[in-house]
């Protein structure tokens, strides 16, 4: 039987992202349906849903000061991770909108001078977020 699930869905969208630039790591083997091999997409199990190692990468590259030097330090890029995947939510539906609006809004971790600016925000995509 076939899965219309990633034919129809799953298979476009990693064609679309791949399109503007995304890296893909398949986990399975081509022509395979079913991913068997967590590794082959950069997880230790199938149950991982967020690359940590690059999440907290792709935070420190893009959270820059006016100079161009990062200033997340391991602290507040772990702020950063902890928003973004322990959600309060008591249901998919409102999960997927919580994390929706931190991907657009960003994340709040403690200021990058302490006192002056206590909270800022943290890009989690390329938008600009103000401190």
């Amino acid at each position: 039987m076939a899965d219309y699930e990633y034919t129809l869905v799953e298979r476009p969208l990693i064609e679309q992202l791949k399109s503007m630039g995304w890296n893909h790591a398949a986990g399975a083997e081509k022509g395979a349906v079913l991913p068997l091999i967590a590794k082959a997409s950069l997880r230790n199990t199938f149950d991982e849903v967020i690359l940590e190692d690059h999440l907290r990468d792709a935070l420190a590259r893009i959270n820059l000061d006016d100079q161009g030097h990062p200033w997340l330090d391991d602290t507040r890029i772990s702020q950063a991770y902890n928003a973004l995947t322990r959600v309060p939510a008591t249901s998919l539906l409102e999960a997927n909108k919580h994390v929706t609006d931190l991907l657009i809004k960003g994340v709040a971790v403690d200021g990058p001078d302490g006192g002056s600016r206590p909270r800022c925000g943290v890009k989690v995509n390329e938008r600009r977020v103000p401190c």
